[in-house]
C-alpha cells in the first residue's frame, strides 16, 4: 500500500532534498496520475524504442493539454519557458531564441523542431521558427521536450534540444466539435478557432482551423544605448530626438494575420496521415516606425519598418506492417515546404512587401522526407529497431516567384545570377547587395542525405537494461556525422530508478553557410558534444515525484564571428536539475531548479585576429571594435553570454467546484547573468588600462571623450537594475459551464508578467562599437486577456 504524502510533509521532504543535492530542477514525467500509470507513460521524442519517462535515455518534459489550456501564456515560446526546466527565451528581430543548457544563438539552429515527429526545422536560417510564435494552440495534445543532444535519433541540427509538438487525433480526448474566441486585451489580438473530431468504424478524422489578427503592443520600451543622445532617456521611440514612436512589439508581419489548419486522418492501428498549414510572422526590434510614402513621395502613415513573414505546408504518412507478433515494419513519408521573407522598409516609396524591401532573405526550402524502420522483439528481454532514411532539400525562390528572387545571405549573397536578380537592378536603392560579393547559385541550391540507424534494448536482469543507439548521416556537402548513445537503466526498486547515458551528436552548419563551403571546397568543421548525464529519480509517495540530473558536455561549437559562422569556441559546461512534483485529484505542484557552470572556455586560435567576435562566452576574447581610438577587447570572467547561471521555475493549479473552477499560476526567477555582463567589465578594463601616454593631444581628447560616452552608457543601463534579477508571475482562471448534456461553456481569463518585473533581454552576438552595443532589452508589459470556448460532444 503506498503511502500518500500531505502537503506539509511533501514540502519539508522537498526542501531536504534539496538541500541534500544543492541540485536544479527537470520535470520528467506526467503528474495528476497513479503511480502505477506514470511507471507506465509512454513517451514518443528521442527513441525509436518507446520507453516510460523515468527509464527515458533523454531528459523529457511533458505539456499536456490540461496544462496548456489552463496557461495564459501568449505562444508556445513562452509555454515552453514557463514549464521546460532551465530553458530560457531572448529576443531578436527574427523572434525568440531558445536557450537550453547554455546553448543559445541569434538563429534557433541548435534545436530542432518536430510536428508529431517530423522533422520541420528551417535548415537554411532560423532553424526553429515555425509555430513557436504562433498565439493559438488549441490543435496541442502535448508538448515533449528533449533537453539536450538528440542527433542519434533525428540527425543534424538536434545539439541544445528538440521541441515536438503531438497533435490531437480523432483518438484524442476531444469534443466532436468547439469552436472558440480569445483576446488579448495588451497586444490589441483577437483570434477565433474551430475544431472537429469525428470516428466512424475504423476511420477517424480531427481537424482544426485558426484565424488570428493582432496589431501588437504600441508603446513597448525597447532600451538601446545612444552615446549621441544627451538626455538620459535610452527607450527607443520615446527620446527627444526621435520623431517616430517604436515600432510595435508582436503585430502580425507585414499585416498579416496568422493562420493555422490541420486535418489528422486515421484507418485502424496501422495508418495515418495529416496535412498542415501555419501562417505567421511577428514585428519585434529595437527600431521606430517608419514614415509610410505614397508613389508621389508623400507621407501618408506610419509602418512597422521590420518584420519576417513565414508560411509552411506539411503532408505526412505513416503506415506499419504488422509481419508477425514479434516484427513490424514501420514507413512514413513525409513533404514540408516552407517560405522565409524578412521584410526591412527601407525603400519608402514601394509597399513593405515589395522585393525592394526585401533584406537579405527571400527563399523557400522544399523537403522530402522517407524513413523505413524495421523492429524485432524475440522475447521481453531484447528488441532492436534498424532503419533507413532518405532525405532531399531543395532550396529556391518563395512561393510563386522565379529564380530571380531567391536571395540568401551568408557572407556573400547567393542569388540567381547578377544581370537577372530582382535585387540588383537598382543599387542606388537602400540596403541591396554588393553585386562584387554575390555567389550565383541558379534556381537554387540542393543537398541530400542517406542516414543510417540503430537502437537495441537489453533486460541485463529483472533491475538492469542497457540500451545503444546510433545515427549514421552521409550529406552530399557535408563529411559523415556519427552520433551514438549507450545508456544504463538501473531500477534500484519499484520507487526509484538511476539512468547513466554517454552520447555524441553532431550537426552541421546551417545549409547556407555549409553549401559555400562546400562549393568553395573549403573546410567546414562539424560541431560535436560529447556528454555524459546521470538521472536519479524517486517515486517513494504515490502522488510525488523528484528527479535530480546532472550532465557535463564538452562542445565545439560553431558561432557568429561578427561576419560569418564558424566553427568558434571550445567550452566545457557542467550542470545540475532538479524538479519536484505533486499531485492529489484537485492540487498540482510543480518546482524545479537548474543550475549551469562553465568550466572551461577556448577560443579557436586562428579566430583571434582581432576582427573575429566570440559570441558564445567572453572568457576567451580577442578583438578590436571599431571607434575613433579603438581600443582591445580581451578575456574576461568565466561564464556564458545570453545565458543565466541560475533558474527557478513554479506552476501550481488547484480545482474547485467539482473541478470546474481551475486557478493557476505560474513563476519564473533568473538570475546571475554574470557571462553576459561580463562584456561590460571587458570594455572598462579595456579603457581603465589603455596606455594613453603616447596618444598626441587630439587624440587623447578623442579617447577621453569616447571613455566618457560609454562610461555614461553604462551607468544609464546599471540604473535599470537589468541584467541582474529576473522574474515573472502569470496567473489564469478557468470555469466550465455546463448547458446540457452536449455542450459545455469554459471561460479563461489571464494575466502575464502582473509584477511588471520581466525583461526580454536581445541575444547578443558580441558588440563592436566603441561602446557595448548589445546590451539592449524590452520591458515585457502586463498583459490581460481572456477565452471563451463553446464544446459539443
Amino acid at each position: 500500500m503506498p503511502k500518500v504524502i500531505t502537503p506539509v510533509r511533501f514540502a519539508a521532504f522537498l526542501f531536504f532534498q534539496a538541500i541534500a543535492t544543492t541540485a536544479a530542477a527537470a520535470d520528467e514525467g506526467l503528474v495528476g496520475l497513479s503511480l502505477e500509470e506514470l511507471l507506465n507513460i509512454e513517451v514518443s521524442t528521442g527513441s525509436l524504442l518507446k520507453n516510460s519517462t523515468d527509464d527515458a535515455p533523454a531528459a523529457i518534459t511533458i505539456i499536456r493539454k490540461d496544462q496548456i489550456e489552463i496557461s495564459g501564456a501568449k505562444n508556445l515560446a513562452n509555454l515552453l519557458e514557463q514549464h521546460v526546466p532551465g530553458m530560457m527565451l531572448m529576443s531578436h528581430s527574427e523572434g525568440d531564441k531558445i536557450g537550453l543548457r547554455g546553448l543559445i544563438a541569434a538563429e534557433n539552429y541548435k534545436l530542432l523542431l518536430l510536428v508529431n515527429g517530423k522533422n520541420i526545422t528551417n535548415m537554411v536560417y532560423e532553424g526553429a521558427i515555425l509555430e513557436i510564435d504562433q498565439w493559438d494552440m488549441g490543435d496541442i495534445e502535448r508538448v515533449e521536450v528533449i533537453r539536450g543532444p538528440g542527433s542519434v535519433t533525428y540527425g543534424t541540427g538536434a545539439i541544445a534540444g528538440i521541441i515536438n509538438i503531438i497533435t490531437k487525433t480523432p483518438h484524442s480526448d476531444s469534443p466532436a466539435f468547439s469552436v472558440g474566441l480569445a483576446s488579448n486585451n495588451t497586444y490589441q489580438s483577437r483570434g477565433i478557432s474551430a475544431q472537429f473530431n469525428k470516428s466512424v468504424n475504423q476511420f477517424g478524422a480531427y481537424g482544426f482551423l485558426s484565424y488570428r489578427k493582432t496589431d501588437g503592443y504600441q508603446k513597448p520600451d525597447y532600451f538601446s544605448m545612444s552615446p549621441s543622445d544627451e538626455t538620459d532617456i535610452r527607450f527607443v521611440g520615446k527620446r527627444p530626438t526621435d520623431t517616430l514612436g517604436p515600432q510595435a512589439y508582436l503585430a502580425d508581419g507585414v499585416d498579416r494575420p496568422q493562420i493555422k489548419a490541420h486535418l489528422g486522418l486515421e484507418y485502424g492501428e496501422n495508418f495515418s496521415s495529416w496535412l498542415r498549414y501555419t501562417q505567421s510572422g511577428q514585428t519585434r526590434f529595437f527600431i521606430q516606425q517608419r514614415a509610410k510614402e505614397d508613389a508621389q513621395g508623400y507621407v501618408v502613415g506610419t509602418v512597422n519598418r521590420r518584420s519576417p513573414s513565414t508560411r509552411s505546408l506539411v503532408f505526412s504518412t505513416t503506415y506499419n506492417l504488422v509481419l508477425s507478433d514479434v516484427s513490424n515494419v514501420a514507413s512514413s513519408l513525409t513533404y514540408d515546404s516552407q517560405e522565409y521573407i524578412r521584410h526591412d522598409y527601407l525603400n519608402p516609396r514601394w509597399s513593405l512587401t515589395h522585393e525592394n524591401n526585401v533584406r537579405d532573405y527571400g527563399f523557400a526550402q522544399n523537403r522530402l522526407r522517407g524513413t523505413v524502420l524495421y523492429e524485432y522483439t524475440p522475447d521481453d528481454k531484447f528488441n532492436i529497431v534498424a532503419g533507413y532514411e532518405y532525405a532531399n532539400i531543395d532550396v529556391h525562390a518563395p512561393w510563386g516567384k522565379s529564380s530571380d528572387h531567391l536571395l540568401i545571405q551568408e557572407g556573400v549573397h547567393f542569388v540567381s545570377d547578377v544581370d537577372s536578380s530582382v535585387y540588383l537592378q537598382d543599387l542606388t536603392l537602400n540596403n541591396r547587395p554588393n553585386p562584387d560579393r554575390v555567389l550565383e547559385v541558379g534556381s537554387g541550391i540542393n543537398s541530400e542525405t542517406h542516414s543510417l540507424l540503430l537502437e537495441t534494448r537489453f533486460n541485463v536482469s529483472e533491475r538492469n537494461q542497457l540500451f545503444y543507439a546510433h545515427r549514421v548521416d552521409f550529406p552530399d556537402v557535408a563529411e559523415t556525422m556519427f552520433s551514438p548513445r549507450l545508456s544504463w537503466v538501473n531500477k534500484v526498486n519499484p520507487e526509484n530508478t538511476l539512468v547513466a547515458t554517454v552520447q555524441r551528436a553532431q550537426r552541421m552548419m546551417p545549409l547556407r553557410a555549409q553549401y559555400q563551403n562546400h562549393l568553395m571546397q573549403e573546410e567546414s568543421k562539424l560541431e560535436t558534444l560529447d556528454g555524459a548525464e546521470v538521472s536519479y529519480t524517486n517515486r517513494y509517495y504515490s502522488n510525488t515525484s523528484l528527479n535530480v540530473r546532472s550532465f557535463y558536455n564538452d562542445i565545439s561549437a560553431v558561432g557568429f564571428t561578427g561576419s560569418n559562422l564558424e566553427f568558434l569556441t571550445d567550452v566545457k559546461i557542467g550542470g545540475v536539475e532538479f524538479t519536484g512534483s505533486y499531485t492529489t485529484q484537485t492540487t498540482e505542484l510543480t518546482f524545479s531548479h537548474a543550475y549551469l557552470g562553465v568550466l572551461d572556455v577556448a577560443m579557436n586560435e586562428s579566430l583571434k585576429t582581432g576582427a573575429s567576435r566570440n559570441n558564445i562566452s567572453f572568457a576567451d576574447y580577442y578583438y578590436i571594435p571599431r571607434g575613433d581610438i579603438p581600443v582591445l577587447l580581451e578575456s574576461y570572467g568565466n561564464g556564458l553570454n545570453n545565458i543565466v547561471s541560475h533558474t527557478s521555475k513554479f506552476l501550481i493549479s488547484k480545482k474547485f467546484l467539482n473541478n470546474r473552477l481551475i486557478a493557476h499560476a505560474n513563476a519564473q526567477i533568473f538570475w546571475d547573468f554574470d557571462g553576459s555582463y561580463d562584456e561590460m567589465e571587458m570594455y572598462q578594463r579595456a579603457y581603465d588600462t589603455f596606455n594613453t601616454a603616447e596618444l598626441p593631444a587630439e587624440d587623447l581628447a578623442l579617447f577621453t571623450e569616447q571613455k566618457r560616452q560609454f562610461e555614461r552608457e553604462r551607468y544609464l543601463l546599471d540604473k535599470t537594475d537589468s541584467y541582474k534579477l529576473d522574474y515573472a508571475l502569470n496567473v489564469s482562471l478557468s470555469y466550465t459551464h455546463s448547458l446540457n448534456k452536449k455542450a459545455d461553456v469554459r471561460v479563461k481569463l489571464f494575466a502575464e508578467n502582473i509584477l511588471h518585473s520581466k525583461n526580454r533581454y536581445n541575444v547578443s552576438t558580441g558588440s563592436s562599437r566603441f561602446y557595448p552595443e548589445r546590451f539592449n532589452f524590452m520591458v515585457e508589459p502586463v498583459a490581460i486577456g481572456m477565452s471563451v470556448t463553446l464544446d459539443l460532444n
